[in-house]
């Protein structure tokens, strides 16, 4: 249980101590912790703090502790993140390789919530962001 005390720990309080009030972008992959590391963020996920989340999904590890990834994409829904599914086909990646210059946009659709399982990388936009 000590992998997930640092997750516990609230990014909220590090950075207002930092004095950073907005993130662009925050990446969490934490191997089945991700409802714990938005525990820890939870004031600045409800104003909207953190612009964009990548977000890997760790279902197995999730389940070995009783929750589930849907659960945790229903904490950011609540607070108005719109989710969307990463592209990791081999076609995107082709894609990427030879148009690096596209928009980031080219390489995401939106996430369906009912099947959230069988996508792990998942970007989230906050309100704002999410146009």
């Amino acid at each position: 249980m000590e992998a997930y005390a640092f997750a516990q720990d609230e990014l909220d309080t590090a950075l207002d101590e930092a004095g950073v009030r907005n993130v662009d972008l925050v990446k969490i992959d934490v191997e089945g912790a991700e409802d714990l590391v938005l525990t820890g963020m939870r004031a600045g996920l409800s104003n909207w703090r953190y612009r964009n989340i990548l977000l890997e999904l760790h279902p197995i590890q999730l389940a070995s502790r009783g929750r589930t990834a849907r659960e945790v994409a229903e904490v950011l829904i609540a607070q108005g993140y719109r989710g969307y599914a990463v592209d990791e086909s081999e076609a995107a990646a082709r894609k990427a390789y030879y148009r690096p210059w596209l928009h980031f946009s080219e390489f995401i659709r939106p996430l369906d919530i009912e099947h959230i399982e069988s996508f792990p990388h998942t970007l989230w936009r906050s309100p704002e962001q999410a146009h």
